[in-house]
C-alpha cells in the first residue's frame, strides 16, 4: 500500500456519507497512518468523518466541475459562482491533487450501467424497485422508487444486493417485495417511467462471492461509536455477506454485524504497517487507562450526549455504556443540508 499523500488543512471534495447524493467542498482535519478525517467547510465539527486515504468518497479539487456534477459549496459562498481557485486563494490553503486519487486514472470498462436504469435492489430484508441516478467507477447511486424516507446509496456494481427486474418473484418470500405502486407489473412500470431495465445477465452472473472470514478469526476494526479508533476484533458468525465482531475484551453484548467488504474491517498488523495507533484490548494493559472515565478500556474519547463532544468524564456520557452503545448504534445526526432533488 502507497503512503497516505495527504496532508492537514488540505481541501478535497467528498460525498456525504449520511446524504450521498452529495458532493461537498471539504478540509483535511486530522491524518493518523492511512485514514484522514474530513470536515465539511461551513459546517458544524459533529459531521466530521473518516475515510482510508483511498476511499472510493473522496476526489480531487475541481472534480466535480471535470465531471458534470453540482457540488455542494460552504454556506456563504453561491454554488453558481464558486471557483476552486479563488477558494483556496481567500482560505490560504492548497487543494487535492487528481495524481493522489490514483483509481481515479484506471479505465471503467466494467460498468454496464446508465442513469435512469431500473432495477430491484435489496435493503433491510425487504426487495424495492430502484433506479439509479449516477455511475461512477464501479459504482451506481441507487435510489428507490416510491421510498422518499430511504436515502439514496452507492453501490458496487458487484453487490450482492442488486438484482434484475422481476428478482423478486424468484425468491421464497416474494411479499418481501415493496413496490412503488399498486397494482405493479414492471413491463408496465418500465413502459409508463419511459426506462429500461439494467441488464440482468450482468446482474445475474456478476454478483461477488463472500468473503472468506471464519469464526475466531482476528481482525482490526474501525470503532463504530468512536470512529477514530481501531480495536483488535473476533469474528464470532458469519451469515452470508455479514460478518458479526466483538471488540476483544469485551462483552458479548458489544457483538454487531458488519458488511464483510466494509472499509472498516482491516487484517491484523494493519494498524502498525500503516503508522496508525491501535486500542489495547480491554484488560491487556492497564497503563492505557487516564483515569477521566470509569469505564474499563475506556480512555475518555467520544461523548454518547453531546455530538459536538469529543471527550468525557463520566458513565452517563461514556459510549460504552451498554444503554449508549445501543442508542449509537442506531442514532442518526439531522440532516447537515436538505437535498434537491
Amino acid at each position: 500500500r502507497s503512503p497516505n499523500p495527504f496532508k492537514v488543512g488540505m481541501k478535497l471534495e467528498a460525498i456525504d456519507p449520511d446524504n450521498q447524493r452529495l458532493f461537498c467542498v471539504a478540509t483535511i482535519e486530522e491524518k493518523l497512518g492511512y485514514r484522514i478525517k474530513v470536515h465539511f467547510d461551513g459546517y458544524s465539527p459533529m459531521y466530521d468523518f473518516w475515510v482510508n486515504a483511498d476511499s472510493p468518497n473522496i476526489f480531487y479539487a475541481g472534480f466535480c466541475q471535470s465531471t458534470s456534477r453540482v457540488l455542494q459549496v460552504p454556506s456563504k459562498w453561491s454554488s453558481k459562482k464558486f471557483d476552486w481557485s479563488e477558494y483556496l486563494d481567500h482560505t490560504n490553503s492548497i487543494g487535492a491533487q487528481k495524481t493522489m486519487f490514483p483509481r481515479l486514472s484506471k479505465p471503467n470498462d466494467e460498468n454496464p450501467f446508465e442513469k435512469g436504469m431500473k432495477l430491484e435492489t435489496m435493503y433491510q430484508g425487504n426487495i424495492y424497485a430502484a433506479t439509479v441516478i449516477d455511475v461512477l467507477e464501479c459504482r451506481v447511486l441507487i435510489e428507490m422508487d416510491g421510498q422518499p424516507d430511504i436515502p439514496a446509496m452507492w453501490m458496487n456494481i458487484f453487490s450482492p444486493y442488486l438484482h434484475p427486474c422481476n428478482y423478486h418473484s424468484t425468491v421464497e418470500n416474494p411479499d418481501c417485495f415493496v413496490p412503488p405502486r399498486k397494482p405493479f407489473s414492471w413491463s408496465e412500470y418500465l413502459k409508463d417511467t419511459g426506462s429500461k431495465e439494467a441488464p440482468p445477465e450482468f446482474l445475474f452472473f456478476r454478483t461477488r462471492s463472500p468473503m472468506e472470514f471464519e469464526p475466531g478469526l482476528k481482525l482490526e476494526v474501525v470503532d463504530r461509536v468512536n470512529r477514530q479508533l481501531i480495536r483488535p476484533a473476533t469474528v464470532l458468525c458469519r451469515n452470508e455477506y455479514k460478518i458479526q465482531v466483538l471488540f476483544d475484551g469485551f462483552d458479548i453484548t458489544f457483538a454487531y454485524w458488519l458488511e464483510d467488504d466494509s472499509e472498516d474491517i482491516h487484517p491484523i498488523n494493519w494498524s502498525e504497517k500503516t503508522g496508525h495507533p491501535i486500542e489495547h484490548p480491554v484488560g491487556f494493559s492497564k497503563s492505557l487507562d487516564n483515569g477521566l472515565c470509569p469505564t474499563a478500556g475506556c480512555r475518555g474519547i467520544g461523548n454518547a450526549n453531546f455530538s459536538d463532544r469529543f471527550f468525557h468524564d463520566n458513565d452517563k456520557e461514556c459510549p460504552y455504556n451498554k444503554e449508549n452503545w445501543m442508542k449509537l448504534l442506531i442514532q442518526k445526526l439531522p440532516l447537515r443540508v436538505e437535498t434537491k432533488k
